[in-house]
């Protein structure tokens, strides 16, 4: 991967609130967006990256659904997985508890691809917005209709999403925070 991947999503995400609660100190927070950057090297997660210059400037991971024949554990896993502990660990189980009413709302999404991160080192330039229809581009070249997100709604990129077509479908909590599930058509109808 030429992209800085894992650096832009730590940058972008550092302070995040419920990354700063399930995983704890910064070193934790960066060790996730290893195992993420690994799984896209593995083809497994797809990354999108927007240079300028030379210099990375926003990234965005999505998936689009596809299946590597082949995966391997990421290297970072275990530490990952240290760093959760017992409360990252009760976090995840309370998500899953929620886990029934977002699935029903997102299988009202067929063929949706999942954004998952996108992150820019210079927010406000128009970067995360070039980058955001590269994302539906490659959504739409894999077949899909929708592209799905989930963003924390006390975060300023709900507005972002919602100027760019994205419609709240439900609210989901993960690590005490509340999410919306949010799409945007892209081909046909829902």
């Amino acid at each position: 991967m030429t992209c800085r991947l894992a650096h832009v999503l730590y940058a972008g995400f550092r302070e995040d609130p419920s990354f700063r609660r399930l995983l704890g100190e910064p070193g934790c927070v960066y060790a996730f967006f290893e195992v993420v950057e690994e799984l896209a090297r593995q083809g497994v997660l797809t990354a999108l990256c927007l240079r300028a210059g030379e210099v990375t400037a926003s990234v965005a991971v999505l998936s689009l659904g596809a299946r590597p024949s082949r995966v391997k554990l990421p290297r970072g896993l275990a530490r990952l997985l240290a760093c959760l502990g017992a409360r990252g660990l009760l976090n995840l189980v309370a998500w899953l508890a929620w886990a029934p009413r977002y699935a029903r709302a997102y299988s009202k999404l067929e063929r949706a691809c999942h954004l998952l991160f996108i992150a820019s080192l210079a927010p406000g330039r128009g970067y995360g917005s070039k980058l955001l229809k590269r994302v539906e581009k490659a959504c739409r070249s894999a077949g899909a209709r929708a592209v799905a997100l989930e963003v924390d709604v006390e975060n300023p990129a709900l507005l972002f999403y919602a100027k760019r077509g994205y419609t709240p479908l439900t609210v989901t909590v993960f690590a005490g925070r509340h999410y919306l599930l949010m799409a945007k058509l892209i081909r046909g109808a829902l």
